[in-house]
């Protein structure tokens, strides 16, 4: 998935790395080199995971979160837990999208069995749910 100016991405010592040295915005200067080592493996497409530390992105992207938390009626200060402070949550960065390493499909009379790795941080429930594409995805347990 190559990004797009607003977007944010995780830069990679190497394509084999779960954590990130660095989270980007991609602007107009760097757009077309942060293409080009998303293509390489060494970045990533990131979403944030709201709290207290987190900022809107820019463009687009910017407005999309900003509405979201409007309609929720969340305001980013709500994840300071001032009697409590080690509950509180500064926020996160997750992987857009991701691609499963060894994926086989064996189809059955009775059924489909997958067979695949995922790395650290990602789920398997979100890889099926891809595949299945429930109309409700909280009624199909997702």
């Amino acid at each position: 998935h190559l990004c797009t100016v607003g977007d944010r991405v995780a830069i990679y010592k190497n394509p084999r790395d779960v954590e990130p040295c660095g989270i980007l915005k991609v602007n107009e200067t760097n757009i077309n080199k942060i293409n080009e080592l998303i293509e390489r493996g060494v970045a990533s497409l990131v979403l944030p995971v709201y709290g207290y530390a987190i900022e809107p992105a820019h463009g687009i992207q910017g407005e999309i979160e900003l509405e979201i938390l409007r309609e929720e009626e969340v305001n980013v200060e709500m994840f300071k837990i001032k009697d409590i402070p080690e509950i509180s949550s500064r926020g996160a960065f997750r992987t857009a999208s991701f691609l499963p390493e060894n994926l086989s499909i064996k189809y059955f009379s009775e059924g489909i069995k997958f067979v695949f790795s995922l790395r650290k941080g990602k789920y398997a429930t979100v890889l099926l749910r891809e595949f299945i594409k429930p109309v409700d995805i909280l009624q199909s347990g997702f």
